[in-house]
């Protein structure tokens, strides 16, 4: 309901403003100043122009809190994107370290592995004895 008075009040609006020179006769000023009336005020019976006032100040809350929104989501794409140029620029080769630390741990689990298949050498007495003065 609330919704069809909008749009009535917006075209009668809408009217009012693009016919006001072709305004010449009374019967159209009279019609044009009731509706006015109507519109712009509304008596201790009828709440229509209240209600339309409400639901005006409603549209206009509405559109400035959507174009906040909006203007809330630009910014913050624009930070996300000088945050991510900011980290290339702090930490250019980070990507480059974590490869070499995943290189080094994989040719140290192949190293084990070859460990574990090499059958124990048997050491001399003497070269035992040598091991244990480096120690």
């Amino acid at each position: 309901k609330s919704l069809a008075k909008l749009r009535e009040k917006f075209s009668l609006d809408q009217t009012i403003g693009t016919s006001e020179p072709d305004l010449s006769s009374s019967s159209v000023r009279s019609q044009l100043c009731f509706s006015r009336q109507t519109l712009d005020a509304g008596s201790q019976t009828d709440i229509s122009g209240e209600v339309g006032a409400r639901s005006r100040s409603n549209l206009a809350e509405r559109v400035r809190l959507s174009l906040q929104y909006e203007e809330a989501k630009r910014s913050m794409a624009n930070l996300k994107i000088e945050l991510s140029k900011l980290d290339s620029e702090a930490w250019p080769g980070a990507l480059d370290v974590e490869k070499e630390k995943l290189m080094l741990i994989n040719e140290k689990e192949e190293l084990l592995k070859e460990l574990q298949f090499i059958t124990p050498r048997k050491r001399t007495q003497d070269e035992l004895e040598h091991l244990e003065a480096e120690r």
